[in-house]
């Protein structure tokens, strides 16, 4: 996350410094059950060098030096732990001047499909077509197991012995192929699966092109 120049708003403080860490001083006592509120926004990066599942953004809230503050849960010196929390360091309170706001991030599931086998000028009624499926996810969080990869040979193909993929469990049903993935996929991870499928001996003359198409789609539970 990155912080948009100009967007934080706050009636009675100020920024003090830029960059990730912006301390925001109040210029005003605060009396006892009054609220305030402070607005900002940040812009999330447009790529990831690492999967990141999802984003949490933590703020602190601390006296003025000298203040006299209630020492459970409320500690000025809260720390953050290994998993994320912050706790009172001297008796483990969960403190209650750290909020946390956390966010699932999506991913992005793209299919590439190509012939291995290609013929010139063109293949034949009764050739056999060879298939390689492509499957790479662009993140920025990593597909969760689950997500499938299905294609649906037209008229003029019929699948030929069986659909290989590490990693996947394909199932052929007529003219329909589903293949279910056992495992994530880290983003910039390319997966692979191929086919060989069957042209009609029995085409019709006015037969030009054939269009097959695979598509890949996650697990219901996964953001995209």
């Amino acid at each position: 996350l990155t912080y948009v120049a100009g967007s934080a708003l706050g009636t009675g403080y100020y920024c003090s410094n830029t960059g990730q860490s912006r301390p925001w001083i109040s210029d005003h006592t605060l009396l006892p059950n009054v609220k305030e509120t402070i607005t900002l926004k940040a812009t999330i990066a447009s790529s990831f060098s690492t999967p990141t599942g999802s984003l949490r953004n933590v703020a602190i809230v601390k006296p003025a030096p000298g203040d006299v503050v209630e020492t459970v849960p409320l500690d000025p010196n809260c720390e953050k732990n290994a998993d994320g929390t912050y706790k009172d360091v001297a008796n483990a309170a969960t403190c209650n001047n750290v909020d946390t706001e956390e966010f699932p991030l999506p991913i992005d599931l793209v299919i590439n499909k190509s012939i291995t086998n290609l013929k010139t000028p063109s293949f034949l009624p009764g050739d056999d077509v060879n298939y390689k499926l492509e499957i790479t996810n662009n993140g920025p969080a990593s597909a969760i197991a689950g997500f499938t990869v299905t294609d649906v040979l037209p008229a003029e193909l019929t699948y030929k012995g069986t659909v290989t993929g590490a990693g996947y469990a394909c199932v052929i049903t007529g003219k329909t192929v589903v293949c279910t993935s056992d495992h994530a996929l880290a983003i910039n991870v390319k997966d692979t699966i191929t086919f060989t499928a069957t042209i009609s001996a029995t085409l019709s003359n006015n037969t030009q092109s054939i269009v097959n198409v695979a598509t890949v789609k996650p697990n219901p539970n996964d953001p995209s």
